[in-house]
């Protein structure tokens, strides 16, 4: 009975995957627009940056990603898709770089429609929790956000006539859905895995275009951007972020994998050091070397 009910639920997977890309492979809509990296807002100090990483390629700035824990960092898919994981690094606030192990692309997004735009990526070494990072908190159920609330963004971007980046600060506010209707037309419309900002300069509020920037509410990840033509002169500044609520799933099945696995692991080896000096034919340089192996891969 086990066996066929697994059967089927994996059936029904694959079969949703089938089902849905040809769907939006067919779609009307138009490309949607890519974030051009530009923005305004406070500048911030490296050491003042705790959830955020810089996501490089070849060197180059690529995109921001968010301490989501010890080994993984999430951002957005778009960009990623084609990457080789040994091309990107992952550069933390302290300035340490973490090369990328893998990237794990939600499997229902689509290129085109930029539906289901999340990815993370598995990184080594790992992050040390305490003074200088924190894994960003996620929504709990039932926690929702409000039109017209404010919103804390973040991210690297371009100094104005400058290609170099440099990290800022700013508020957005919460946009109805009917916002981004009005200003992308049927490239926004009907999607439930997107949340929409504006960039209010009446508000003192700054502009943010750079893709994975975190959207934060009372300090919980709501939103990655994702798309918009924001944060020029003349437009609209109304950016389109992935809504992380409505993907809590993906995000915590591949959290919960990675670390648990390496956590029972390293559990398992604390457990044998600890028994080791108990049994007189084991030689002390063994509990050396077990030692050190904890503290390089826990």
């Amino acid at each position: 009975m086990l066996k066929s009910t697994i059967f089927f639920v994996l059936f029904a997977v694959c079969l949703a995957r089938q089902v849905y890309f040809p769907s939006s492979g067919s779609s009307d809509l138009t490309p949607r627009p890519q974030l051009n990296g530009k923005g305004s807002g406070d500048f911030l100090p490296d050491r003042n940056v705790k959830h955020e990483v810089d996501i490089q390629y070849e060197g180059q700035h690529l995109c921001t990603g968010i301490i989501l824990g010890k080994y993984d960092v999430l951002t957005v898919a778009n960009g990623l898709q084609e990457l080789n994981p040994d091309e990107i690094r992952v550069i933390d606030s302290t300035g340490i770089v973490h090369r990328v192990v893998s990237i794990d692309i939600h499997p229902l997004f689509d290129v085109r429609t930029l539906e289901f735009d999340i990815a993370i990526l598995k990184v080594d070494p790992p992050f040390h929790m305490g003074r200088h990072f924190e894994r960003v908190k996620l929504p709990l159920p039932g926690d929702e956000l409000r039109p017209g609330e404010m919103a804390e963004v973040s991210g690297w971007v371009k100094a104005q006539g400058s290609e170099d980046y440099s990290f800022k600060r700013a508020n957005t506010i919460v946009s109805l859905k009917y916002e981004c209707n009005r200003t992308y037309g049927n490239d926004y419309e009907g999607s439930d895995h997107m949340l929409c900002a504006a960039f209010r300069p009446s508000l003192r509020s700054g502009c943010i275009a750079d893709p994975g920037s975190p959207l934060i509410v009372d300090d919980k990840l709501y939103g990655l951007a994702s798309w918009g033509d924001a944060c020029e002169p003349g437009t609209h500044n109304s950016v389109v972020y992935t809504d992380v609520s409505k993907l809590d799933y993906f995000l915590r099945r591949n959290t919960f994998i990675h670390e648990n696995a390496r956590s029972e692991l390293c559990a398992a080896l604390q457990l044998v050091i600890a028994l080791l000096p108990t049994i007189p034919v084991v030689p002390a340089w063994v509990v050396t070397a077990l030692n050190l192996l904890v503290q390089l891969f826990c």
